[in-house]
């Protein structure tokens, strides 16, 4: 979930509940801490309580439930984005693939175990986590303290910011640098480096899409803190579709 959200809000946003019964897999919404509710994304999980909380979530799980434990998966949006980032960097010797919403991130240090695949989405006319780097105005209101302020300007698609942070995790699975990009809608261009099969890197760039989960009813119910919610895509059919064909190796 993102920040000041929550399991519930996730939960309402992604519809990977209904999703999970329909194509039977297990949805776990994980709850965060503090006030307003958050994630810490570092990435030592000596240090970090949230990534000890997943891990102890995902023992539990997978005691409990009949599940493919090779095949589990991360995602998240914006602030649950950098999370479930944090997640592949620490962890990827238990999650298979991740899928980061409006916010993928590359900590430091990130030196995941094996190449994890990535299939993040991001919106040119992010209000609040901008297309090329900064943080926006939160609901119409004040920057976090310490946050960077941006100005509204054409969004750059290779330029520094989210294109930067996705050249990043490319070059972390052993991708070519030089990715490709096809119009997969009018609205949304798919970015794909040429990576090894086992840990592909794929961008879904919304142009003129907000700080939203795409094809969300709640994300574009709130659309005057968020921005607009494309319905060209819906992210969460998006995520299972790519995350499903990968499997941690034996």
């Amino acid at each position: 979930h993102g920040l000041a959200e929550g399991a519930d809000v996730h939960a309402g946003m992604t519809q990977f509940g209904p999703m999970g019964v329909e194509e039977g897999f297990v949805t776990v919404f994980p709850h965060g801490r503090g006030t307003p509710v958050r994630w810490d994304v570092t990435t030592d999980p000596a240090t970090n309580d949230d990534l000890a909380y997943v891990t102890d979530v995902l023992d539990r799980v997978e005691a409990e439930r009949c599940v493919d434990t090779s095949r589990v998966y991360a995602t998240g949006l914006s602030n649950g984005a950098m999370m479930s980032s944090a997640v592949a960097c620490a962890l990827a010797d238990r999650v298979a693939a991740i899928g980061p919403i409006a916010g993928i991130a590359l900590p430091e240090p990130c030196a995941p175990s094996r190449p994890v695949p990535v299939l993040t989405v991001h919106g040119t006319a992010d209000p609040i986590l901008r297309f090329n780097g900064g943080i926006g105005m939160i609901g119409g209101g004040p920057p976090e303290p310490g946050a960077t302020t941006t100005t509204t300007a054409p969004s750059d698609l290779d330029g520094e910011g989210y294109p930067e942070i996705v050249r990043g995790w490319a070059e972390i699975d052993g991708c070519e640098p030089e990715p490709s990009d096809e119009d997969l809608t009018d609205a949304v261009v798919k970015r794909t480096y040429d990576c090894p099969d086992e840990s592909p890197v794929v961008f879904l760039i919304v142009e003129g899409g907000g700080h939203s989960w795409p094809g969300s009813d709640f994300s574009r119910s709130i659309e005057d803190v968020v921005g607009p919610t494309t319905t060209d895509i819906d992210a969460s059919r998006e995520v299972w579709d790519f995350v499903t064909r990968f499997r941690l190796p034996d």
